[in-house]
């Protein structure tokens, strides 16, 4: 068996682990949020969720930070960015790199956490249920901090920002996702309706929106 080299033989952390509960409660609140929404352009009829999104293609981009073969710019990375107590994973999770990195994804917020041990009676509204601080929530998305963070630590696995294609692209929840990353992104599709959508979605808003709004 040919020895994996380099960025592209890597083990993904998608192939590893992802905070699947934690994520699909963000969804579910995706379904209901208008205000700033792609959605909003047009209701197409298989769309995304976009924390859903944006979690798949982070985790599809950046290695395991616990795999022997991953690359030590990339687990230095995550010592700097991702350190203190705001990333620590909630026990009984270990400590490690990769437990770091998926709590930067998604982590229950203090109140979910609290609910779920009885401590309360009242659970957290919907917006409260993650911690304020993970990748996926919809205020992360036009947060700079949060964004910069997983933008630097894409560029730290590859040593550059990688290209991602989408030949069908839908309403284009991925590519905006990827954009927003700082990916460069190829996207299409054949339906006309959904190609205009996509450019409107995340072509024309980075050509000519506000200038700092990631």
């Amino acid at each position: 068996m040919e020895k994996r080299r380099g960025a592209d033989f890597l083990k993904r952390l998608i192939e590893v682990a992802l905070p699947i509960k934690e994520i699909s409660a963000e969804s579910v609140r995706d379904k209901s949020l208008r205000h700033g929404h792609i959605s909003t352009l047009h209701l197409w009829w298989a769309r995304r969720p976009l924390p859903a999104s944006r979690a798949i293609v982070f985790a599809s981009l950046v290695p395991d930070p616990d795999d022997a073969e991953c690359p030590q710019a990339f687990q230095d990375a995550i010592h700097r960015l991702l350190k203190g107590d705001i990333y620590k994973p909630i026990p009984p999770q270990e400590d490690t790199l990769r437990n770091r990195l998926l709590s930067f994804i998604a982590r229950w917020s203090k109140k979910q956490l609290e609910f779920e041990a009885g401590k309360i009676s009242t659970p957290p509204a919907p917006k409260e249920m993650l911690d304020e601080n993970c990748l996926v929530k919809w205020e992360s998305s036009i947060n700079p901090k949060i964004i910069g963070i997983a933008r630097e630590l894409v560029q730290a696995a590859y040593g550059y920002m990688p290209t991602v294609l989408d030949p069908f692209a839908g309403g284009g929840a991925i590519p905006l996702e990827a954009v927003r990353l700082g990916c460069n992104v190829i996207a299409n599709d054949y339906n006309p309706v959904a190609h205009l959508i996509e450019r409107w979605t995340f072509e024309f808003p980075y050509k000519d929106g506000k200038p700092g709004i990631p």
